[in-house]
C-alpha cells in the first residue's frame, strides 16, 4: 500500500522540529549549568580588553612624553648656545620650522632664523644710530642717515644671503618634524659694513669711528673673537 506524500512530509517536519527542540533544550541546560563559568570567561575577556587598552594608551603616552622631552632638550640646547653667543658679543637667533618632511622643516627653520637675525641686526644698528646721534648732538644729520642706511642695507643683504646655521637639530613626533636652527653672525659684519662707507662718506665716518659707540662695537667684536677661540679649545 502506497503512503501519501503529504503524510511523509508531515512526519519529516515533525521529526525535525522535535530534534531542534531537543538540541535547544540541551544547549539551554548546558548554558545554565555553566553560567558561572561563562560569566567569569566574559568578565576575563572584558577585563583583559580593558587592560590591553590601558596598556596601549600608557605606551602611547610614554612615547609622546619621550618625544616631547627630546624636543624640549633640543630647544634648550640651542637656546643655551644662543644665549652664550649673545653674552659673548655675538648676534644669534633661533629659527623654528615644522613640516611633514624633515628637509622642509629644516629649510623653514633656517629661513626664519635668518629673518629673525636680520631683525636683530636692524635693532642693533638702530641702537648704534641712537647712541651716536646723542653723542654727536644731532638727530637728523643727512650724512649720518646716509651712513647708517647704507650700512644697514649691506648688513641685511649679507645676513639674508650668507648666514648659515651654527647648530641644527630636529625631532619627529606623530609624523610632524620640528626643526631648530641657530643662526649666528659675527659682530665684525657690522664693523665691516661701516668701514666700507669710509670712502663714500669720509667726514661722518671719521666722526663715527672716533665715537664711543664705535669703540663699544669694536669691544664686542674682540669679545666674540675671544669666545670663538675658547670654544675651539
Amino acid at each position: 500500500m502506497e503512503i501519501p506524500t503529504n503524510i511523509t512530509i508531515n512526519v519529516q517536519v515533525t521529526l525535525t522540529d522535535n530534534a531542534s527542540s531537543v538540541n535547544w533544550l540541551q544547549i539551554s541546560h548546558i548554558l545554565y549549568d555553566h553560567r558561572v563559568d561563562i560569566i567569569i570567561a566574559l568578565a576575563v575577556l572584558v577585563v583583559g580588553g580593558i587592560i590591553i587598552g590601558l596598556t596601549i594608551w600608557a605606551l602611547l603616552r610614554l612615547k609622546a612624553k619621550l618625544a616631547e622631552k627630546r624636543a624640549s632638550a633640543c630647544f634648550e640646547t640651542i637656546q643655551h648656545k644662543a644665549n652664550e653667543v649673545t653674552a659673548s658679543g655675538g648676534l644669534a637667533a633661533v629659527g623654528v620650522g615644522c613640516s611633514r618632511t624633515s628637509h622642509l622643516a629644516i629649510d623653514k627653520a633656517k629661513t626664519r632664523g635668518r629673518t629673525e637675525l636680520a631683525h636683530i641686526m636692524e635693532t642693533k644698528v638702530e641702537s648704534l644710530n641712537q647712541d651716536f646721534s646723542e653723542e654727536l648732538g644731532t638727530a637728523d644729520d643727512t650724512e649720518l642717515n646716509k651712513l647708517f642706511s647704507a650700512a644697514s642695507r649691506q648688513i641685511a643683504a649679507q645676513v639674508l644671503r650668507g648666514a648659515v646655521p651654527e647648530v641644527l637639530k630636529y625631532n619627529t613626533m606623530d609624523g610632524i618634524t620640528t626643526a631648530w636652527a641657530l643662526m649666528v653672525v659675527d659682530p665684525s659684519v657690522i664693523v665691516t659694513a661701516f668701514d666700507d662707507q669710509a670712502r663714500k662718506l669720509p667726514d661722518i665716518y671719521k666722526r663715527f669711528r672716533d665715537s664711543q659707540a664705535y669703540a663699544d662695537l669694536v669691544a664686542e667684536v674682540e669679545a666674540f673673537e675671544a669666545f670663538k677661540r675658547q670654544a675651539i679649545r
